[in-house]
């Protein structure tokens, strides 16, 4: 599957938060401006029309699941990412976003914050999907195998689905 290094083309986006169930929160990141069925009811959230949401992951806080089905293969999101500087890290470091960076550059010594829902995808050992670089400032999530409507995306923090090398957390579920 060919990735592009551009947004969703032609269009100006913008992030809707929208209630669903409760405790929901479905950020439609994907959909362009004026084309949004059921905006502030919570309607397009439950129905599926808004392709992701933020809901409690049993055991793990917060998670990103699917409000329609995904094939294999699929992007599920294209995710634009902040760039910092190895020298930044430090600062950031000492905040809530720890947690949220990953390793970005040829060296892997600079860091990287995914907008959209990128940096809140949970770790799994057996992921439903995989990120992949398109370029120097964005990553694609793409499905692994076909992901069922309702059920959590998960990637493999360390990059590579098989890798099975300790994280520096308990894992759950």
């Amino acid at each position: 599957m060919a990735l592009d290094s551009q947004g969703p083309p032609g269009q100006e986006h913008e992030a809707v938060p929208s209630t669903g169930q409760a405790g929901d929160l479905a950020l439609d990141l994907q959909e362009p401006l004026g084309r949004r069925a059921g905006r502030g009811n919570g309607t397009a959230a439950r129905t599926g029309a808004r392709p992701l949401s933020v809901r409690r992951a049993p055991g793990k806080g917060r998670g990103v699941f699917a409000n329609r089905a995904f094939a294999a293969g699929e992007r599920v999101e294209w995710l634009p990412v902040l760039v910092i500087p190895q020298e930044q890290l430090r600062h950031l470091d000492r905040t809530v976003l720890r947690d949220y960076y990953f390793a970005w550059g040829p060296s892997g010594r600079d860091g990287a914050l995914a907008l959209g829902f990128g940096s809140l995808y949970n770790h799994s050992y057996q992921p439903n999907a995989r990120f992949e670089i398109c370029g120097d400032e964005a990553v694609a999530l793409v499905a692994l195998r076909a992901i069922d409507r309702d059920e959590e995306i998960t990637v493999n923090y360390h990059g590579e689905p098989a890798d099975e090398a300790p994280v520096w957390f308990r894992v759950k579920g």
